[in-house]
């Protein structure tokens, strides 16, 4: 008698369940993983930053010190980021690839507002990423006022790059 009154049990309770909408919700399928266009467009999203707040670095200095090592400790005594540092602070993990390194610099460029800047090194690459990807994005974008070279001593402007106003950008790069 009492397996018997558990079997009826058992079935009341899916009986209920069923009645209750409960086994078609549970046969809906799940949501697969978002497109690639959809992670693009959450990486995109994610990487803009406010304000005065991006920060861009190309190069060594002939002492050996990294630029982007330089870019990293201004960017975040300003208050500002990096690509490297806006990935961190998104939890955003970096690309694997030269191709997935350009793509997302391309993106923080096209996130950045007002001033940016960069730290340009004594020895860097013309063909390199800043010149290549990040300096034609940031010219392109329409929320960039300016785009400045910093000292390497101070983080405090040095030389307009962008728009050219007074100075031949070229010494920018000298």
């Amino acid at each position: 008698m009492t397996i018997l009154v558990m079997r009826i049990r058992v079935a009341l309770t899916v009986l209920i369940l069923f009645f209750a909408g409960v086994p078609t919700a549970l046969a809906e399928p799940l949501p697969g993983p978002p497109s690639r266009e959809a992670q693009l467009n959450d990486v995109k999203d994610k990487l803009k930053t406010d304000k005065d707040q991006a920060w861009f670095y190309s190069g060594y200095f002939n002492d050996g010190v990294r630029a982007g090592a330089v870019a990293n400790t201004w960017a975040n005594y300003y208050k500002g980021y990096t690509l490297n540092s806006k990935l961190d602070h998104e939890h955003i993990p970096p690309p694997q690839t030269d191709p997935g390194w350009r793509e997302y610099s391309g993106y923080f460029a096209e996130g950045a507002r007002g001033k940016a800047r960069v730290v340009l090194g004594d020895k860097y690459d013309p063909k390199g990423v800043w010149m290549t990807v990040e300096l034609v994005e940031l010219k392109k974008n329409h929320d960039i006022g300016s785009v400045w070279k910093v000292y390497r001593s101070t983080g405090k402007d040095d030389c307009l790059i962008w728009p050219q106003v007074e100075l031949p950008v070229e010494k920018c790069y000298m």
